[in-house]
């Protein structure tokens, strides 16, 4: 069973130079015919990172390695039509894993006894709407930037910064009426 790292041990590099966006462009050409080499690369850079998000959404390691393992499937059975977006193919990834969270109507259910700090906080993130769960998920759990963020949920900076202020002040009355309690 894949088990969580650090983050900040495995995060996949942002393409922000252009020899890095180079580089991914050609590892998407290489992926795109089928070469076993990029395509391990690809998973071997990312899958880390989207198996953190999904299982920080959903708390249970075989549902967020089910969601992982089918967002990659997903995105090897389209990656010929995959044209790149801004922030490349780590936006995109996590973007096709919340979308699956989302066919599958997974919610998860927060606990209502929280063992720890981790629990309380993954319950009332719980409480959140599915767009307010991906952007902070997103954003602080996997450490992406406010431009990746946009790129991978199709939304504009602005609305990405708006909805995590929104997400964020819910979160923070969730967890004082929990305190209250």
């Amino acid at each position: 069973m894949v088990q969580p790292q650090r983050m900040e041990d495995d995060m996949p590099p942002a393409p922000i130079t252009p020899q890095a966006a180079a580089d991914e462009r050609e590892l998407v050409i290489r992926a795109q015919r089928y070469e076993p080499e990029a395509l391990e690369e690809i998973y071997d850079t990312y899958f880390d990172a989207v198996y953190r998000a999904i299982f920080a959404r959903v708390g249970d390691h075989t549902v967020a390695e089910a969601v992982t393992g089918q967002a990659f499937l997903t995105a090897l059975e389209i990656l010929p039509k995959y044209h790149r977006r801004p922030g490349g193919l780590h936006p995109w990834l996590q973007y096709l894993a919340a979308r699956e969270l989302r066919a599958h109507g997974w919610r998860p259910t927060p606990g209502r006894h929280p063992v720890h700090e981790a629990d309380e906080l993954r319950g009332a993130l719980a409480e959140l709407t599915p767009d307010q769960q991906e952007v902070l998920t997103m954003r602080f759990l996997v450490g992406m930037p406010v431009e990746a963020v946009a790129a991978g949920t199709g939304r504009r900076r602005g609305q990405v910064r708006a909805l995590q202020h929104r997400a964020l002040q819910a979160l923070l009355r969730l967890l004082a009426a929990r305190d209250a309690a």
